[in-house]
């Protein structure tokens, strides 16, 4: 049996990388920084509409 791999979409982090601009560690510390920050936003959001 073979599985299609599902295309992910090259965000900006990506296309560094591919054009050597950043290394993969620092890929991996931006990734983070931003998912920290997506979820502060989250949490911030929530926040407000249990007050409501």
């Amino acid at each position: 049996m073979f599985f299609k791999r599902k295309k992910v979409k090259k965000d900006e982090l990506d296309k560094a990388f591919d054009l050597g601009l950043i290394t993969k560690e620092e890929v991996l510390r931006l990734r983070i920084d931003r998912a920290k920050e997506d979820f502060k936003n989250f949490l911030k959001k929530t926040k407000k509409i249990k007050r409501k």
